[in-house]
């Protein structure tokens, strides 16, 4: 099952490596979810291994974080034009306040409202993406939801990538 495509993709990563060197990729990224991100990313022979993430606090509870992680597979490498296929996950977290909520139990005396809204998203998805002189589109597509969130179906981000 899973285990065994993980120690097949450990092995082929394992033999690639004898001869490739390493390089480095570090970028910023935007997408659905998430306003802004920072990119950094490992790249031996064809294989990806891609970190990106980000928070901003505001207050005690006024923040949002989000990391993800990507392990993929670059087709088309020597040519400006590349795809990269693969596997992603990745987590989100906000929270903020409900100024309505806030008011309406102010005013009746009351806590029975939520004073904060939260957002969390967590998700392992099959990544598609296309690169073009350092701009590279990313579709993810949720194959699995720990938390039952019904928010999107299709994730996607843009990113200015720079190699090292």
């Amino acid at each position: 099952g899973v285990k065994n495509i993980f120690h097949i993709l450990f092995f082929v990563l394992a033999v690639s490596a004898i001869n490739a060197a390493p390089s480095f990729e570090v970028g910023l990224s935007t997408g659905r979810h998430v306003p802004v991100a920072l990119v950094g990313a490992f790249r031996l022979d064809a294989f990806v291994f891609q970190l990106e993430g980000m928070g901003i606090k505001q207050e005690t509870n006024d923040f949002w974080m989000t990391y993800r992680g990507t392990l993929a597979y670059r087709f088309f490498d020597e040519l400006p034009f590349s795809l990269d296929a693969g596997v992603s996950c990745g987590h989100l977290y906000a929270k903020a306040p409900n100024k309505r909520n806030q008011a309406f139990n102010q005013a009746n005396n009351t806590h029975s409202l939520w004073n904060f809204n939260h957002k969390e998203y967590i998700d392992i998805s099959l990544a598609l993406s296309a690169n073009l002189f350092g701009f590279k589109v990313t579709t993810l597509y949720p194959v699995f939801k720990p938390i039952n969130s019904s928010s999107t179906n299709l994730l996607w981000n843009i990113a200015y990538i720079v190699e090292l």
